[in-house]
């Protein structure tokens, strides 16, 4: 099907692998989503921040119940299970290395219906840049990389073990700065303002003077 991968299994071919299309911010029961930035001090001249978040495996679900649909025409019995990857990591790419003190997001192998947790600090440049995008409602994206391991048939029906790198996108935007600006603070602990808008005025009521 357009726009999503399944893998079968190579020894039981009722059991099929889907594969994620996209990482998004868990969410608790209040829909409010697990993602702070806390800005602080290193040292009197050294402001950092740190951004902490828990991502989960999004799949389009119609896409997925058309694609299950299909397959259990040619395999009533098939059962469908989130691909298990061996081992996964944040890549942020040469610009972003650049901004970034530490991060913690590389995990080892599991299965994609638990959480991903990440937390990144990020050093005076870093703290800079990703304040001023929060503030405008700008999305950051990062790149989501996961190995998986597979089997290619061959022309003479034997398995060759190979191993794959998928990556995916985690898009995290400005706008939740608006909607949960309580999860956005200075070193003061106070809510990181939006910009003013064309007409000077701040975008929204909650927003101070800084």
């Amino acid at each position: 099907v357009r726009d999503i991968t399944i893998y079968p299994d190579h020894q039981n071919k009722n059991i099929y692998y889907y594969v994620p299309q996209a990482m998004t911010l868990t969410q608790d029961a209040n829909g409010i989503p697990y993602i702070s930035y806390m800005e602080y001090h290193q040292s009197f001249w050294e402001p950092r921040a740190l951004l902490q978040m828990t991502l989960t495996a999004t799949y389009n679900t119609d896409l997925l119940k058309e694609a299950q649909k299909r397959i259990k025409k040619r395999r009533p019995k098939a059962k469908f299970i989130p691909i298990m990857p061996l081992q996964s990591r944040m890549y942020f790419g040469n610009v972003l290395d650049d901004l970034i003190i530490q991060q913690l997001c590389d995990r080892p192998a599991g299965t994609f219906g638990t959480e991903v947790a990440c937390a990144i600090t990020l050093n005076e440049k870093g703290q800079k840049i990703l304040r001023n995008s929060l503030r405008k409602r700008v999305s950051m994206v990062l790149n989501f990389e996961y190995t998986v391991k597979g089997c290619f048939k061959t022309f003479t029906s034997s398995c060759k073990p190979v191993t794959i790198n998928y990556g995916v996108a985690a898009r995290i935007g400005g706008q939740y700065l608006k909607d949960f600006p309580f999860l956005f603070v200075d070193e003061k602990g106070k809510p990181i303002p939006l910009k003013k808008n064309s007409r000077n005025e701040w975008d929204e009521d909650w927003a101070y003077d800084d």
